[in-house]
């Protein structure tokens, strides 16, 4: 299978690439209405450094001078195997030349984080999307069903659409509903975990300090972002330090640049959202030594369907994030038993923050952001009878999702109104105006509000589709590449 085989996928990143690729070796460097949106640019000089421009007008490239590219934040929604849209679209931005500082995502959005951090290390410029598509060609989604037999079998036929009810399959629902009893999950996520283990060092990261390694040296590539001395028409720098106490001071100690990623998980009993690797201070410094597929397959621990991940926490630093976070939120009975925890339980990040578009907007509020949901599509269902037991539990179901969804409108509704306040910033003639909204060159050049959504429609395939045909991984590789050129269209044409 050849994801990029289809006319269709084939057509949609030629366009791309003729339309708004970066040409170099002398050629014309054209700027784009596009570029109103991707304003911050950088390319590396012949000494290595990162030099970051903005909005650059039309020029010529000196021979042999590196080329430019766009750079921004991306942040990639849960969606179980729906995630090889997204692989689709970042091969579509790539084409486009764009790149990306931050990298956040939630359950399948945290696999592509992942490796994109992986695939480029600590260069900003490498693309990475021709071994994401290698990657998500042998990606070996049935084996990830890992359960006893009997499991195995029946989440298959229930996949297939085929009925449980018959007796034949009565054993089969006997031993899964017994799993789910022990292990709160049908399958161990052993295979994800080995599998994803093995892609990871492949590229150099065997070890959470690996990542930790690279990460902090991307930070500091990104220095002159933090420095307003070196940013022309900004009064305040555009990367922040992520970390401060309640008095606002600074309370980095060297790893400031655990906060570029963040893989979104749920921790239990707490109920808190963790940002992964960033928050793993509060856990043992054991892990320190493990595999980053650990961070993602505690992002992706689907309730019932995988087991969940447990880890021990950090007894110099628990207690004092306990105290912090959740003092005024529980009675001080219910936070002395959580500062006595020495375990903590992970789930799916989707239960607190399917979409965490928020993910950069203390860190980078004016950095350009594309935020990617996955949005279904398909006839809508068939509403069961209230008296019935499909009822019973498609209300149970409807109610998870929408404490799931509810936090995400939240987050779109506090976008729009930063939108309109970003306008009328826009809109005046004074410092603050100019750094919301305008460069000075040869024209006056207004930039777009740095925050930008652009949906995938995955149609009707079902998101725990682990036993997907290759059409239909096509179809969702193809939906994401597509909506990348519809997205830069669109752009390009406000």
């Amino acid at each position: 299978m050849d994801l990029l085989s289809s006319h269709e996928a084939a057509g949609a990143l030629h366009s791309i690439q003729a339309k708004y690729g970066r040409r170099v070796q002398g050629q014309l460097v054209a700027r784009h209405n596009l570029d109103r949106f991707f304003w911050l640019q950088f390319h590396k000089t012949q000494e290595g450094e990162a030099t970051y421009t903005f909005c650059p007008s039309n020029r010529r490239s000196s021979e042999g001078t590196p080329e430019n590219f766009r750079l921004c934040n991306l942040v990639l929604q849960g969606g179980g195997t729906l995630g090889l849209a997204h692989a689709g679209f970042i091969t579509g931005l790539e084409a486009a030349g764009i790149r990306f500082a931050g990298l956040a995502g939630t359950s399948a959005g945290s696999i592509l984080a992942m490796a994109i951090a992986a695939i480029r290390g600590a260069d900003l410029e490498t693309a990475t999307n021709e071994k994401l598509v290698r990657l998500s060609q042998s990606v070996p989604m049935d084996q990830f069903i890992d359960g006893p037999r009997p499991v195995r079998v029946t989440i298959k036929r229930a996949l297939q659409g085929r009925p449980l009810y018959l007796p034949q399959y009565w054993m089969g629902c006997l031993a899964a509903f017994r799993r789910l009893k022990r292990r709160r999950g049908l399958n161990q996520g052993e295979v994800f975990e080995s599998w994803l283990n093995d892609v990871l060092a492949a590229e150099g990261f065997a070890s959470i300090k690996d990542l930790s390694n690279t990460l902090q040296e991307v930070w500091q590539r990104l220095g002159p972002l933090r420095d307003p001395s070196q940013i022309d028409f900004f009064s305040e720098p555009l990367l922040k330090h992520e970390n401060t106490s309640r008095d606002g001071q600074n309370t980095d100690s060297g790893d400031e640049g655990l906060a570029l990623l963040k893989l979104v998980t749920t921790a239990m009993p707490v109920g808190m959202k963790f940002h992964l690797p960033e928050h793993l201070k509060f856990l043992a410094p054991e892990y320190a030594s493990t595999s980053p597929a650990r961070l993602v397959r505690t992002s992706m621990s689907v309730p019932l369907f995988f087991e969940p991940v447990e880890m021990r926490t950090n007894p110099q630093t628990w207690g004092q994030f306990v105290q912090d976070d959740m003092a005024d939120l529980m009675s001080d009975g219910i936070r002395d038993s959580f500062l006595q925890r020495e375990r903590i339980t992970f789930l799916d990040g989707g239960l607190l923050s399917n979409l965490p578009s928020d993910a950069f907007r203390n860190m980078m509020p004016e950095v350009p952001t594309v935020v990617v949901p996955l949005v279904s599509g398909g006839e809508p269902e068939r509403l069961p009878k209230a008296n019935s037991t499909a009822g019973l539990l498609g209300d149970v179901g409807a109610c998870a999702t929408a404490v799931r969804l509810q936090r995400d409108r939240e987050m779109v509704l506090d976008m729009g109104r930063e939108r309109r306040d970003f306008k009328q910033r826009v809109g005046t003639n004074n410092r603050a105006g100019r750094d919301a909204g305008q460069f000075m060159g040869d024209n006056v050049v207004r930039r777009k509000f740095p925050t930008a959504l652009a949906p995938i429609d995955t149609g009707d395939i079902n998101w725990l589709n682990f036993v997907m045909s290759d059409g239909e991984k096509s179809q969702l590789f193809t939906a994401g590449l597509t909506r990348a050129q519809a997205f830069l269209d669109d752009l390009n044409a406000e």
